[in-house]
C-alpha cells in the first residue's frame, strides 16, 4: 500500500504514542526476536535506521494497540510486557486492521507488512476451528530475559485472567515456542492442537483456559 499524507501523518502520531513504551519494546526484543513470527518479520524490514529500529517500533505500536483495543499490563520497570485482545465490533476490527496496517508500513515496510499480513490470516484461519469468537487472546507475553525465572512472567498475566473469570470467558493463546507450554499449563491453559503455519513451515501451538465454571 502506498501511504498519502493523511496515512503518513496517522501512521507517525500512532509510532509517537508507541515511544512512550520503549523500554517495555525493548523488553519484548529481547525476549521474543528469535520466536519464528517476528525473526520473520524483522528479517524482511526495510527501515532508516535497521531491523532492530523496525521491530522496536512494531512492539512499542503493539502495546498501543493493546490499550486501545484490549488490555495490557506492562511490569514496573518496564522489563515486559503482556498483550491482550478482546472481542470487536466490526467497526472497531476494521479500524484496528487498518491502523495496523499503516504503522507496519511506515515502520517495517511493504514487504514486511505483507508477511504479517498473511502470517496473521493463515494463523487466524487455522486457529479458528480451536477457539471460540468470545474468546480473550494473549496475543504478546513477553519478559526481558535477565529478568526471566523470578514469577514475574505470570504476574503480566494474571489479573486478566481474573477479569475472565469474572467475565465468564475462556482465553486463549498461541506458542512457537514447546518449552513455553509448561508456563501456560501452570496458569490453567490446556494444549488445544498442534499447527504447522505454511509461510514459515513450522509448528506453533494452540492454548486454551476456559471460561470459569
Amino acid at each position: 500500500m502506498t501511504l498519502n499524507a493523511a496515512d503518513q501523518a496517522t501512521a507517525a502520531r500512532l509510532l509517537a504514542e508507541a515511544g512512550q513504551y520503549h523500554k517495555e519494546a525493548a523488553a519484548l526484543y529481547a525476549a521474543l526476536s528469535d520466536d519464528p513470527f517476528y525473526a520473520l518479520l524483522e528479517a524482511r524490514a526495510v527501515h532508516p535506521s535497521g531491523p532492530h529500529a523496525a521491530m522496536m517500533g512494531y512492539f512499542g505500536y503493539s502495546i498501543v494497540e493493546g490499550e486501545r483495543f484490549g488490555r495490557i499490563i506492562c511490569a514496573e520497570d518496564g522489563a515486559g510486557a503482556s498483550i491482550w485482545t478482546l472481542p470487536l465490533t466490526a467497526e472497531e476490527a476494521a479500524r484496528k486492521a487498518r491502523d495496523k496496517a499503516l504503522v507496519l508500513e511506515a515502520c517495517l515496510g511493504p514487504d514486511s507488512l505483507s508477511a504479517y499480513q498473511e502470517l496473521n490470516a493463515n494463523m487466524s484461519d487455522l486457529t479458528g476451528p480451536l477457539i471460540n469468537s468470545d474468546d480473550w487472546y494473549l496475543s504478546i507475553l513477553g519478559l526481558h530475559p535477565d529478568h526471566q525465572g523470578r514469577g514475574l512472567g505470570a504476574r503480566l498475566v494474571e489479573p486478566v485472567l481474573r477479569e475472565a473469570e469474572t467475565a465468564g470467558v475462556s482465553t486463549y493463546l498461541e506458542t512457537w515456542s514447546p518449552r513455553n507450554k509448561s508456563f501456560y499449563a501452570r496458569l490453567g491453559f490446556q494444549e488445544l492442537g498442534e499447527i504447522t503455519e505454511p509461510l514459515t513451515g513450522l509448528p506453533y501451538w494452540v492454548m486454551g483456559r476456559a471460561a470459569a465454571g
